[in-house]
């Protein structure tokens, strides 16, 4: 088998997994109606959606396969573990930040660890991009939602 269509097969696999988790998941939970959507029904979507990209994968490579063509491979770029690092830095800094300092101070911060994740811009373009970004989040989620956020840190 080559290798293009392992790929393709063991994506699936995996894709098939996650999409009957999701479905599993959300199986004891109502999908409502078309008026009133329940608790059930983003689950029921996103698995079956995951199942349908895993269909077209095993389409695909079953097509591939029994034409016998082989696309041609190209080779990976090198893993970005940069951008991963500070992207999951980013996410962690924003969940451990929110309640204690509050959503201005913990949207700045996860903000500023993104903008790490390139390589070319200097302290004042991400402070800068760092405090827009964050007065939006502000204004968007506190403001004009009326989220219960702290904006500021909680005095106890």
């Amino acid at each position: 088998m080559p290798d293009d269509v392992r790929r393709d097969a063991t994506l699936a696999a995996i894709l098939f997994g996650f999409g009957a988790v999701y479905l599993y998941a959300g199986s004891s939970l109502s999908l409502g109606r078309p008026g009133r959507l329940g608790p059930g029904f983003v689950p029921w979507l996103v698995g079956c959606g995951i199942l349908l990209i895993a269909a077209l994968i095993t389409l695909r490579g079953l097509v591939s396969w029994r034409k016998g063509a082989v696309r041609e491979t190209v080779s990976r770029p090198p893993a970005a573990w940069r951008s991963l690092i500070c992207i999951t830095g980013a996410v962690l800094a924003f969940a451990l930040l929110i309640r204690p300092a509050g959503l201005l101070i913990a949207a700045s911060t996860a903000v500023l660890a993104c903008t790490y994740a390139q390589k070319h811009s200097g302290l004042t373009e991400r402070l800068l991009v760092a405090l827009v970004l964050a007065g939006l989040a502000v204004l968007l989620f506190s403001v004009a939602l009326g989220l219960p956020l702290a904006i500021f840190p909680a005095e106890e």
